[in-house]
């Protein structure tokens, strides 16, 4: 038993350094983006409740971001994203047409 405790004593400072390797590079290239496009043209597009034009747009990594589009005559549509340190994530947001309805209901 004896050698098996030496053994993991000898891999425990090998550990420490692996992750301190990863941590270093997210910082270097810790910009994130999406990349977004929008039909119609005209929607309002927001992110985490900014709004924001179509194109490439910078957000931080490794947190969860709520992307919205609306349009009159549309219905909205919204859903979370994610990107990782570095990406650039592609996001097409097609709005459905809303159905127009009498004033009877049907």
């Amino acid at each position: 038993p004896a050698p098996v405790v030496q053994v993991a004593q000898q891999q425990a400072p090998a550990v420490p350094a692996t992750p301190s390797a990863p941590a270093s590079a997210p910082a270097a290239a810790g910009k994130a983006f999406f990349e977004i496009t929008v039909a119609p043209k005209e929607a309002a597009i927001e992110v985490d409740g900014k709004t924001v034009s179509a194109g490439r747009v910078e957000v931080s990594s490794d947190e969860n971001h709520k992307v919205t589009a609306t349009c009159q005559g549309y219905k909205p549509v919204g859903q979370y994203y994610r990107v990782k340190p570095g990406e650039t994530r592609k996001i097409d947001l097609l709005l459905e047409k809303e159905i127009k309805r009498s004033l009877f209901g049907f």
